[in-house]
């Protein structure tokens, strides 16, 4: 990665940003980081700004009502040279009313859920909640790993399950191990992609009607947003960006195999879905990659890798957000 860094030094601070064990979350981000990059609280969330105030779940503005930004680390801001340059600043900019960040990397729309709903009752006026989400959901989905609703699948499961497994064996199944080896399993195959659309969508489906339950008891606007990627916004590559994903392709061509899959057609597909879900439930539906479309312009430097964002980037997708809330 240290070409990498080089581009776009920094990813040097999101990487040693590290991440905590935490209940039914299972990780947030480490809690009171502090850099000139990305800086948390005492709890984990990301500061945004308003108007020079560093504003967070634990750091409310006096007397404001907020709007609130959940997702993944396309939300959380990952590739931001500040938190200043992340999506719920730039909106706090725009809409002049606080925006808390209150996404998760690596989170599915499950955990994105279980982390509002866990602090909602701390944070007294709210006004509209944007789920900027979507990607997750279907890259878990068109893995092999179990994938069921309600409950979905979340990032280093794998690992999680192995570690677990080892502490429940005990010392005499890893000593057996040691002697006589691990028995080889056959490769994992990758799920259809039909398949994983349905399964993502019916994730969301019921992490939305969770949503709804709290949005309803407490008067909140709920809009659902599905997240940009390279590969779904049409948009022409910037010299920087083309630099950096032919490296990233290099550095690990099996995940960029994987991502390559989740093209055009994939998308316009699962759009298609997500959109007539959230008709069915009420839910207020934007893509954001269609509305970036319309701000094609090459001369400007919007992603660090094909799913994340630079400083740029996200003012863009804060202006599409905002056009459309």
């Amino acid at each position: 990665m240290r070409q990498r860094n080089i581009i776009v030094p920094q990813m040097t601070e999101y990487d040693a940003l590290g991440s905590v064990w935490r209940p039914y979350l299972m990780y947030f981000h480490t809690p009171d980081y502090t850099s000139t990059v990305v800086n948390t609280d005492t709890e984990g969330f990301r500061f945004s700004t308003f108007k020079s105030q560093r504003v967070s779940p634990t750091s409310l503005v006096t007397d404001r009502e907020h709007h609130v930004l959940v997702g993944g680390s396309t939300a959380f801001g990952v590739g931001a040279e500040s938190d200043d340059a992340t999506i719920a600043s730039h909106l706090a900019q725009i809409t002049q009313t606080p925006w808390l960040n209150m996404a998760g990397r690596a989170f599915s729309s499950v955990q994105e859920y279980l982390l509002f709903a866990a602090y909602q009752a701390e944070l007294p006026r709210l006004g509209t909640v944007v789920m900027l989400s979507g990607f997750n959901n279907l890259f878990l989905a068109q893995r092999s790993l179990p994938f069921t609703p309600p409950l979905g699948s979340f990032f280093y499961q794998q690992a999680f399950q192995t570690g677990m497994e080892a502490g429940v064996q005990g010392r005499r199944e890893l000593l057996k191990r040691a002697l006589f080896g691990t028995p080889t399993s056959s490769p994992q195959q990758q799920r259809d992609l039909a398949e994983a659309i349905r399964l993502a969508v019916a994730l969301t489906r019921r992490s939305l009607q969770l949503w709804s339950f709290i949005a309803e008891a407490r008067g909140l606007k709920l809009v659902y947003a599905l997240q940009p990627t390279a590969y779904w916004s049409g948009r022409t590559t910037h010299p920087k960006e083309a630099e950096l994903f032919g490296l990233l392709e290099r550095i690990d061509p099996a995940l960029a195999a994987t991502l390559t899959k989740l093209d055009d057609a994939c998308y316009r597909q699962y759009r298609e879905q997500l959109a007539m879900m959230c008709a069915e439930l009420g839910v207020s539906f934007i893509d954001v990659n269609e509305r970036l479309r319309s701000q094609n312009s090459a001369s400007e430097w919007w992603h660090v890798d094909r799913v994340h964002y630079t400083g740029v980037g996200h003012r863009r997708i804060a202006d599409a957000l905002a056009q459309n809330l």
